[in-house]
């Protein structure tokens, strides 16, 4: 399943909730647009231990300059939680 992370309460649920079901060698994969908070979503990642990394990125056709943006997380190094 998905969901889309825009900055929310769900944002804030989702990163405190997603370690209990990734494996820990697991990864997401997501996509953030640019109308909403990209530094908020790396904040939230960050705190929850999770190192994230930009492999993409693409101008929404006939948009007014909004982008997609497609991150990988992965369990920080030394994480334990």
């Amino acid at each position: 399943s998905s969901q889309l992370l825009a900055p929310s309460p769900s944002n804030t649920d989702f990163f405190k909730e997603v370690k209990s079901y990734l494996a820990k060698s697991g990864r997401i994969y997501f996509v953030h647009a640019s109308f909403g908070s990209l530094q908020k979503v790396k904040q939230l990642a960050r705190q929850a231990d999770f190192s994230i990394r930009k492999i993409g990125q693409e101008e929404m056709t006939g948009s007014e300059g909004e982008v997609f943006y497609a991150f990988v997380l992965t369990r920080a190094r030394g994480s334990h939680k």
